[in-house]
């Protein structure tokens, strides 16, 4: 039968007497090396050293030399049935750090640490993921994503490392509004429809701003982008709509305020426009800070709006800028319960104005966290990257 084909360069054949003959000096060679130097040993037992023939050199001279041609005719005549003996030499202790490892090679502890954690998940144990710091955890999860990306394994991952950030409760919709975008991209690994929802609220009340650092817009998944440009322009109808109302004559469908302006109704007109001076002021006050600080904050003004009341131009501070344009007959009982109606009816319809701008999405209380920004927008369901492309 025919033999298989090997890949060596070298193919060993059927040994002949002189084959034995260079096998035993090979094995007497590798017994006697010594830090990559060849040392030979041939000794011509029972032939005494000062021997000397008739050219006059001593016989275990002539009997070395007979050895080393022997050797030579071997090597050359035999080359293809010998393994070639490498000698490997001791290196000098100044040459070590050239062979060793680089440091910066090293995978660091937080790498090994995400393998360990996929491993454990591959025997179905919890990944040892940090339960007392939000951003340790996000680093963490990021990284084990990573990981678990190269070996076709983020459904596994997905549910651990799910249940590991929701046990953090509100320091995790803290740590999506102080960096929602970075937030998104790993929503969208993890599926995780509470943190990709709190992250796209947070991203669209800032419009136009965008004050993250981390992630830039155009960085975003495709259908991120598509969902944030969509819900940016039901945001901005929205305003553009309360705003209209508001600063235009809409106001005067209101009864109270349809009547033509005389001198009876000069109280109830000049109510009207102080409203509307404050709204001015306190948006161009607001607009000024977003500016600044590149992260809206106009949130705020709608919302005292929409509490409507005293939460906003007291009553009394606006019976008194009545008072002061008026020379007469103000301090009747009369009046001045007629301007407090007049200041509760049109307050009371800029409430409805505002309502829709106003409904709180956000999993954060707003006075609590500090939002100054408006968080009235939400994603369904259905409206999921991937429910989507699951077809549901």
């Amino acid at each position: 039968m025919p033999s298989k084909p090997t890949n060596s360069r070298l193919t060993r054949q059927s040994p002949s007497s002189k084959d034995s003959y260079c096998e035993a000096l090979v094995s007497e060679i590798k017994a006697n090396s010594i830090q990559g130097h060849s040392k030979y040993v041939l000794a011509n037992a029972g032939q005494p050293s000062d021997t000397k023939n008739e050219s006059g050199l001593p016989l275990e001279t002539q009997e070395k030399q007979r050895t080393s041609d022997n050797l030579e005719e071997s090597t050359i005549n035999n080359e293809q049935y010998l393994t070639p003996v490498l000698a490997v030499p001791t290196l000098p202790a100044d040459n070590i750090k050239s062979v060793s490892v680089v440091e910066s090679d090293k995978p660091s502890t937080e790498t090994l640490l995400a393998y360990n954690n996929l491993f454990l998940i591959y025997y179905s144990q919890a990944p040892a993921i940090d339960s007392q710091d939000i951003d340790i955890a996000l680093q963490q999860s990021e990284l084990l994503i990573k990981v678990a990306r190269l070996y076709g394994s983020i459904t596994l991952v997905r549910p651990y490392i799910n249940s590991a950030l929701m046990l953090f409760g509100r320091d995790l919709y803290m740590a999506v509004m102080a960096d929602p975008p970075r937030w998104i991209q790993l929503s969208m690994y993890l599926e995780s429809a509470p943190i990709f929802q709190e992250a796209i609220i947070h991203i669209v009340a800032n419009h136009p701003y965008w004050p993250w650092p981390t992630v830039k817009l155009d960085e975003l998944y495709d259908p991120v982008f598509e969902i944030i440009e969509q819900k940016t322009n039901v945001f901005v109808t929205l305003k553009e709509k309360a705003n209209r109302s508001l600063f235009s004559n809409v106001i005067r469908d209101v009864e109270v305020f349809s009547r033509p302006i005389s001198r009876e109704s000069f109280d109830t007109w000049f109510v009207e426009q102080y409203w509307r001076d404050w709204f001015a002021k306190s948006m161009a006050k607001a607009n000024t800070s977003s500016e600044d600080a590149q992260k809206c904050a106009r949130g705020k003004v709608y919302r005292e709006i929409y509490k409507s009341g005293e939460a906003y131009l007291p009553t009394i501070l606006v019976l008194d800028a009545v008072e002061a344009c008026r020379s007469k007959d103000f301090s009747t009982k009369s009046k001045r319960q007629g301007i407090e109606q007049d200041l509760k009816t049109l307050k009371e319809f800029a409430k409805n104005e505002v309502q829709a701008l106003c409904v709180n999405h956000s999993m954060l209380s707003v006075e609590d966290a500090g939002i100054d920004y408006l968080t009235c927008i939400k994603v369904e369901h259905n409206e999921l990257p991937w429910a989507k492309s699951d077809g549901k």
